[in-house]
């Protein structure tokens, strides 16, 4: 199932149809009793595939995703290693946050500090850094001027590990976000507005040099 998912060629809404199928034939005879940790793996792999799984109603396939997310999460908390329950943590985050509505964005972001409790800077910088990439997003949807403030720090966060010579499209695109985001907090603030044009121009900058 997670070849279908992942390969390239083909059409993609395909490819996931067939993963999800060949995930769930797995699941009749990998069962939670005999193979907790393997079953959990598939669940987290389902989630992924309803997470991507882009034909409508989404809404149902973010739903469904949470659902085996949280199987996957049930399980990794008792069986698991903490790089499991850190990556199904951060999944169950990005699942929220294409959810409708300030209390999804806000379960969004409890899952992602607890993610965060995990992936630290020092044992899994990747990771850390996606995931205050994806506290910034969330916070950034909340809008209020406190949620800006906060999303600007995970963003700062994400830069550090992120950065414009190894990682330079990510790195980009935190410049893009933090322009947007200090645009956002400099109505009647001149300071934020200059760093605003000039994160926008570096994003601008570096996506016309790496395309």
């Amino acid at each position: 199932g997670t070849t279908y998912n992942s390969r390239l060629a083909g059409d993609q809404v395909d490819n996931i149809e067939l993963a999800i199928h060949h995930h769930k034939l797995a699941l009749k005879t990998i069962t939670e009793n005999e193979f907790p940790v393997e079953w959990a793996d598939i669940q987290h792999a389902l989630g992924n595939c309803y997470l991507d799984r882009r034909v409508d109603p989404k809404q149902e396939s973010f739903e469904r995703a949470i659902k085996y997310f949280e199987a996957a999460c049930r399980v990794y908390k008792q069986e698991s290693s903490d790089s499991d329950l850190g990556m199904v943590y951060a999944s169950l985050g990005q699942a929220y946050t294409e959810l409708d509505g300030e209390s999804a964005i806000k379960q969004a972001v409890t899952y992602l500090n607890q993610a965060l409790k995990i992936y630290t800077e020092e044992s899994h910088p990747i990771e850390f850094a996606r995931v205050n990439n994806s506290l910034a997003s969330a916070y950034m949807n909340l809008g209020r001027q406190k949620d800006l403030k906060r999303a600007s720090f995970h963003l700062i966060k994400a830069e550090k590990i992120f950065t414009r010579d190894r990682y330079p499209r990510e790195f980009a695109g935190i410049n893009q976000n933090l322009g947007i985001n200090y645009a956002s907090l400099g109505f009647n603030n001149n300071y934020f507005m200059e760093d605003a044009i000039e994160r926008l121009q570096i994003a601008l900058e570096v996506r016309k040099e790496f395309g």
